[in-house]
């Protein structure tokens, strides 16, 4: 009798502590994070403010977290959770060239920590598509440029009104004030990355000077439809846009970006 009363409390006392551990656990699961913290810095080494910053799974591209830099280039963001998580960590913001990395991120108690800052690389000159709007359709563009800085470019990426094949088929830079071509190039067909058109080297659009630009389009391009756009970067006016049908206008600017490669 009284080896069962205590083969009894022994299981009590065993299943008590089970329970306990299984309380334990599912209390840590709860407080179970991943913490990740950085900078984003332009490429001097200034903070830039007003990155977006996403936390997305890597595989399925699941949206964790997102964030917008502090004045500081600061970014902080948490999850709680249980396991390893393949994180895809991407900064982004308008006017320069997006950059990711990929980590393994194991959520713990306390909390897992990891840093990691980002550089962003300014886009040399995009118009953007915010001003674009129909109608489109392929000819020849010409007009002014004046850079509001030093512009390394090595490529032009034309961007295609959606569902098309809009692209540039040549460009060409002139110094606006005597006609001496800068430099031009040629499309290569439809290849890979048939949006851009590639110089066969980097060239310096110089700051405050007046350029005047031919770009020869095919397919269905993204336009904007004003006489000038302004952006941070620079200028852009159209002088005329011919169509391939012989119809003249004032006010169709192509949807372009000027962009560099490493140098």
């Amino acid at each position: 009798m009284k080896n069962g009363k205590r083969d009894k409390k022994r299981a009590i006392v065993i299943l008590g502590s089970i329970l306990i551990a299984m309380m334990v656990q599912g209390v840590n699961a709860q407080f179970n994070k991943a913490l990740i913290t950085g900078y984003v810095f332009n490429e001097t080494g200034a903070p830039l403010a007003g990155v977006n910053v996403t936390w997305e799974d890597n595989v399925t591209h699941q949206l964790y977290d997102y964030v917008i830099t502090s004045t500081d280039g600061a970014y902080y963001m948490t999850q709680t959770y249980d396991g390893t998580r393949e994180s895809l960590i991407t900064a982004s913001k308008h006017g320069y060239y997006p950059n990711s990395t990929v980590i393994s991120m194991t959520a713990s108690f306390p909390p897992a920590e990891y840093e990691v800052n980002f550089t962003l690389k300014k886009i040399a000159f995009d118009t953007g598509t915010y001003n674009c709007s129909y109608p489109s359709i392929a000819g020849i563009h010409t007009g002014t440029f004046v850079p509001f800085h030093d512009i390394y470019v090595q490529r032009i990426y034309t961007y295609p009104c959606v569902g098309t094949a809009g692209h540039s088929e040549y460009v060409a830079f002139y110094y606006n004030v005597n006609g001496t071509k800068v430099k031009d190039a040629s499309w290569k067909g439809y290849q890979e990355n048939y949006n851009y058109i590639e110089f066969d080297e980097p060239f310096i659009l110089q700051e405050g000077v007046k350029y005047d630009y031919k770009i020869r389009t095919g397919s269905y391009p993204q336009i904007i439809h004003n006489q000038s756009l302004r952006t941070t970067d620079g200028i852009i006016n159209c002088t005329q846009f011919t169509d391939v049908n012989g119809n003249v206008y004032d006010n169709w600017i192509p949807a372009i970006r000027l962009e560099r490669w490493e140098w």
